[in-house]
Order: C-alpha cells, then sequence, then structure tokens
C-alpha cells in the first residue's frame, strides 16, 4: 500500500512533469505544513465533510471563503473551488517543501477510501438518479434509464442497469473521478502515505488524526444521499460487475464483497416520483443559467 520514502520524491515530480497528474494532484491534495498533515481525497467518500473539518487548521471559516459566483447547492459546497480553499496542493509546493512533505518523519498523510458497492451506488445516486448540474447528461440523459414496476420507480432495476452501462462503457465512466477506482486516483504507489482508512472506520481513524493534530475536529454530515439502502438493490449479477470493476480497491484496501440481499428493491411511488421530477427540474434549470463545478 506504501511506496518507500527514497522513492517517493522522484515518482511524485515525475506526476507533476505531466499535465494530466498534475492537474490531478493541484485540485485534490492538500497541505497543511504547521500541523504535518497531507489529505488526498477521493470524491465519493466524505470528501465535502472532511475538506470542511481541516478548513479549522487555516484559521479560515466557510464564511472567509464566501458564497462564490454563481451560488452553490449548498454554502459548504465552496471547499471544491480549489482558487478559494486556503491551503495549497502538492503542485503547488517548492522543491524542498515537496521533499518535506513526502518524506519528512512526523507527518500524517492519509486519505479515505469507501467500499465500492456503497462508493458506485452514491455516486450513481447523485450523478445519474438525482443529475448533477455540473455534468448533466454526460453519460445518459436524465432519467433515460428509469425502469417501471407499473407506476412505481423500480429503483433496482434501475441502478442495476445502470451497473450494466458501467460494465459496458467503463473507460469513459473511469474518466470521472466519482466512479474510477479509488487505487488511481490515490496514486498509491506513489505517496508514501501512513494512513488509508476506510470510511465505515473513521470513527476508529478520527482519534489518530486528532492525537497527531493534537486538537479535535468536527466531521459535519454534508452532501449525504437520499437514504435508499444500498443492500437491496443489489441483485446477484450486480455485485458480480461491481466486484470486477473494483477488484483492484477490494484487493488493496480489503474491502469484502457482499451477499445478494434477499428480498424486494426500494419503489419509489407517485409521490415519491413527483418529489424526484422536481428535484430533477432544478438540476436543469441550475444547469442551463449557472456554470457551476462539478461536486464531489
Amino acid at each position: 500500500m506504501t511506496v518507500s520514502y527514497a522513492g517517493a520524491v522522484d515518482v511524485v515530480r515525475r506526476m507533476l512533469a505531466k499535465p494530466v497528474t498534475r492537474d490531478h494532484l493541484r485540485h485534490h491534495s492538500f497541505v497543511f505544513p504547521d500541523h504535518r498533515l497531507l489529505y488526498v481525497e477521493t470524491p465519493k467518500a466524505a470528501c465535502t465533510s472532511m475538506k470542511v473539518a481541516l478548513l479549522v487548521l487555516t484559521g479560515a471559516t466557510i464564511e472567509d471563503l464566501g458564497f462564490g459566483s454563481p451560488p452553490r447547492l449548498f454554502p459548504e459546497a465552496i471547499v471544491h473551488d480549489r482558487r478559494a480553499y486556503p491551503a495549497r496542493s502538492l503542485a503547488d509546493l517548492l522543491d524542498d517543501e515537496l521533499v518535506e512533505t513526502l518524506i519528512a518523519p512526523g507527518w500524517m498523510r492519509f486519505s479515505l477510501v469507501r467500499d465500492p458497492f456503497t462508493r458506485t451506488f452514491s455516486a450513481w445516486e447523485s450523478k445519474i438518479l438525482l443529475g448533477d448540474a455540473g455534468m448533466l447528461d454526460r453519460f445518459q440523459p436524465l432519467g433515460s434509464g428509469d425502469r417501471f414496476d407499473e407506476d412505481d420507480l423500480d429503483i433496482r432495476a434501475t441502478f442495476c442497469g445502470f451497473v450494466e452501462d458501467l460494465a459496458e462503457r467503463r473507460d469513459s465512466y473511469f474518466d470521472d473521478l466519482h466512479f474510477r477506482p479509488q487505487v488511481r486516483i490515490l496514486g498509491v504507489g506513489a505517496v508514501p502515505y501512513t494512513d488509508i482508512a476506510q470510511l465505515g472506520q473513521l470513527e476508529r481513524f478520527l482519534p489518530k488524526l486528532e492525537s497527531h493534530l493534537d486538537r479535535q475536529l468536527v466531521i459535519p454530515r454534508l452532501n449525504e444521499g437520499l437514504g435508499i439502502p444500498w443492500q437491496r438493490n443489489y441483485n446477484a449479477r450486480a455485485i458480480r460487475q461491481v466486484a470486477e470493476l473494483y477488484a483492484e480497491d477490494i484487493t488493496q484496501f480489503g474491502f469484502v464483497i457482499p451477499t445478494e440481499f434477499d428480498g424486494p428493491g426500494t419503489r419509489l411511488d407517485l409521490v415519491a416520483r413527483n418529489l424526484l421530477n422536481q428535484a430533477r427540474m432544478r438540476v436543469r434549470q441550475t444547469a442551463a443559467g449557472l456554470d457551476l463545478p462539478t461536486l464531489p
């Protein structure tokens, strides 16, 4: 899971020399030198909450960052604007600072990873089912994948249909960080992480982070989903497909492949469907009138 300290600087330097990986490190790494802390975010793994929590290390507040123009879906989303967030990235460091950040003792270099089965469902829910104004219709027209059981929207059939599309067009989906395997996002084998914690074990990891910082952190619950239970909306085929698509993550981070849920999936009745359609209409109106950044 880790790379030797001796080779880390050269590997990251090579990443910084390439426009694509340099841009990635600029947007998704956060260096807090006064606290000897490096955080590399994983989209759909509590990155909004973590960046808000770590903002206190800079001495700034959400209000200090401003709400930006155009406005965002919720105030805390400003933390995804890398121009506004007051922590430098690996791409911004001078050479001696890069060496310090990557190999000096006493640093915590961490990221969070999420079970691929919950992460895939969450990414589908926010980017495909509800739609994201920053990437509207990128993979399929909003609502085109809906599948119905009489008058109800069949969430299980709709999600499993998406997984089929994900498997067929994986390269297209993997171009987007919300669907890309986490091993490839984090640069495992390049950045010498001291800690890669599973999101489901955040409560166990948080005391270690707070001990390193010598202060308590408040991790807000932000950018959460609709509360649809993911377990009952996988069928056996979708489980096999996601296990194959994200085999790297399962092996690298020790995730467990779930068994098939024995029972009916979720269905949205007419009232719930109307609420969903209203939410989608607002997303379309936002996309038509505003140039919003994509939210992790």
